[in-house]
């Protein structure tokens, strides 16, 4: 490893001209007593036995640093440290509720969603691929336990967003659905749950009534951004336009300052705020805890995942254990 680190392709050719540079003029102050011919014959007798030797030390060092270089671009943790997650792709169902095979374009669309969130978190050095017909190998190199969490709840997350209208007059019916959820007072509505923290870090819980079938959802996203400072917690997003044009359909029409609409993710409803004007391509969400949450919600929903993963194994190999590895002939 020091050999590797210390010697660049350019510092071995020095040092092998330098070599043979110092070596032929030895050759020449101990060969000064000799004839000629004599002097030809141990001089290149001399040669040969330096660049063989020069070459034999060299060719390790050589060999070893591509080694490296392409175990480091596969990502093998064995010599770097690092993760592996092997995660395997949840099959869709059809309308009778049977599994959908999962097809091999399926599983690339899954590999490129799962490279672009890793990069959205600065994460250099991984390796995506396939493993087996519904599995993924995820290899990253310099993750450790610690950093772990973050990663396997960015690999979980679906990041399914839906925009949906709250009920008009959720307060009245909600408690008789809460009560009697198998009746379907509202046929159209579904009971959720809002969680909101206030400025005391007292939870609050509310129930409201959403309409089932989205009013809008993530695929007409073209940006998301996390806000700090006051802003911390929120991100502002982008709709392409025609999705800005079904926003402005959907809003012109509610009554300003009255109607809500909810914004959910993955089926927890984020934040169900009071619609004050006819919105169009850009808009905010809130109900996240930090900046960094918002962050990762932002990379998601920019990839969001068509099929659940779910994480079938998950393997760290420490810094020292690695180099103890490296180190061994």
């Amino acid at each position: 490893m020091i050999a590797t680190t210390l010697f660049s392709n350019s510092h071995i050719y020095m040092t092998v001209a330098a070599i043979v540079v110092l070596a032929l003029i030895i050759i020449r102050r101990l060969t000064t007593k000799y004839s000629s011919g004599k002097r030809n014959l141990i001089t290149g007798a001399l040669l040969v036995s330096i660049v063989t030797t020069v070459g034999i030390g060299i060719y390790p060092i050589l060999f070893k640093k591509k080694a490296d270089q392409s175990a480091e671009k596969k990502g093998d943790i064995e010599k770097t440290g690092g993760t592996i997650f092997i995660c395997k792709i949840t099959p869709m169902r059809d309308e009778n509720g049977e599994n959908i095979a999962i097809s091999p374009s399926s599983v690339q669309r899954a590999i490129k969603t799962i490279e672009k969130r890793l990069g959205a978190l600065n994460l250099k050095g991984s390796n995506v691929e396939a493993q087996g017909s519904d599995e993924i190998r995820i290899v990253l190199p310099g993750i450790f336990e610690e950093a772990a969490p973050q990663i396997r709840q960015t690999l979980a997350k679906l990041a399914r967003l839906e925009l949906k209208q709250v009920h008009p007059d959720s307060h009245s019916p909600v408690a008789k659905v809460a009560a009697y959820p198998e009746n379907e007072f509202t046929p159209s509505y579904k009971l959720y749950v809002l969680e909101d923290e206030d400025e005391h870090g007292q939870l609050n819980k509310e129930n409201i009534l959403l309409r089932k079938r989205s009013s809008l959802d993530g695929s007409y996203i073209i940006h998301a951004q996390e806000l700090y400072g006051p802003y911390e917690g929120k991100l502002t997003v982008k709709l392409n336009s025609e999705g800005a044009n079904k926003m402005f359909a959907l809003t012109k029409n509610m009554q300003h300052g009255v109607d809500r609409l909810a914004l959910v993710l993955d089926g927890k409803v984020l934040s169900a705020p009071v619609v004050q004007d006819t919105l169009r391509a850009q808009f905010e969400i809130s109900g996240m805890k930090d900046a960094a949450e918002a962050k990762d919600i932002a990379a998601a929903l920019l990839n969001p995942l068509v099929q659940l993963l779910v994480i079938l194994e998950e393997r760290t190999v420490s810094a020292e254990l690695a180099l103890m590895s490296a180190q061994k002939p």
